[in-house]
């Protein structure tokens, strides 16, 4: 006979006695399923979480597309929008609804829309100075041969823009920059008018 088996024969097979050792002891029994439990609820949790995430990032990207078609329309709403979502984000991070690595993608994804809506808001920026300036610089021209209608000109202008800017069209910035170019306009040349009409007028001799 091998001498494990004889062994065996002798003692009895270790494993019965592992057998009636865990029927026995029911505290080992409880902790073993307490612990299986947690990992399971453990693992479940985690895929439920990651399957969350995913969901996320789906509509974030969802979102982005929709405001890609409203970015060239109107960047000022599209870019309150994106902000929108980027503070719903952080907020979820706060909350402990989201990890630390899927909020940092989920800011790099929004971020890179964010700067498209700010350099579109820019470029309109220097266009709409552009075109004021091209307006001016007829306006200007105006003032010299017809005084009357260059002021009406030059109201109607500013009531042009002002109604831009009501309908956001314009942002603010750029409206008071419009201002600004108006008023040095008007500082420079109007005065030049009146100096000129005051010089041509005979000075009054006193009796």
């Amino acid at each position: 006979m091998h001498p494990a088996a004889q062994t065996v024969f002798e003692q009895g097979d270790p494993r019965a006695a592992l057998i009636r050792y865990w029927e026995n002891n029911g505290e080992l029994q409880a902790g073993v399923f307490l612990v299986g439990t947690s990992s399971l609820v453990g693992l479940l949790f985690q895929r439920w979480r990651q399957a969350r995430s995913l969901k996320l990032v789906t509509t974030t990207t969802n979102r982005i597309n929709e405001l890609q078609t409203l970015l060239a329309a109107d960047p000022e709403q599209a870019l309150r929008d994106i902000e929108a979502l980027r503070q719903e984000h952080r907020l979820r991070f706060i909350d402990g609804a989201i990890t630390s690595d899927m909020y940092e993608q989920l800011q790099q994804k929004t971020q890179t829309f964010v700067e498209q809506c700010r350099n579109l808001l820019e470029k309109q920026r220097k266009q709409f100075v552009m075109d004021t300036l091209l307006l001016l610089d007829e306006w200007q021209a105006m003032l010299q041969t017809d005084p009357a209608t260059a002021m009406q000109k030059l109201s109607q202008i500013k009531q042009q823009y002002r109604e831009m800017l009501l309908a956001n069209q314009v942002d603010l910035e750029a409206y008071v920059e419009l201002m600004e170019l108006t008023l040095m306009s008007v500082m420079t040349l109007v005065p030049q008018g009146t100096h000129a009409r005051n010089s041509s007028t005979p000075p009054r001799r006193d009796h």
